[in-house]
């Protein structure tokens, strides 16, 4: 079975948005990019994944709290739920 390491991820991000760069993040991502660096397809990629797990993960989520209590009205609210994208999708399913 494979081990579960969400824990470890999420801590790693933590210490990353709080301006540490934790050796986990780094293996998975590479280093961190300086401000005078070029931009490479590689990080715009990763943004991109980033954001799609992110969306796919809130959009299964909504639906889940929906199905289960049966309502069709949410109120959501947070910085995500400001998201063009995913409300878009709310909207059209």
């Amino acid at each position: 079975m494979k081990e579960d390491n969400t824990q470890q991820r999420i801590l790693a991000v933590e210490r990353f948005n709080n301006g540490e760069m934790d050796n986990t993040l780094e293996e998975e991502l590479g280093k961190k990019r300086e401000r005078v660096e070029p931009l490479e397809q590689r990080r715009f990629d990763i943004a991109f994944s980033m954001q799609n797990r992110i969306k796919e993960v809130i959009i299964h989520m909504v639906r889940n709290v929906a199905a289960t209590t049966g309502h069709k009205k949410l109120a959501l609210s947070g910085g995500l739920f400001l998201n063009c994208d995913i409300n878009r999708e709310l909207i059209q399913n």
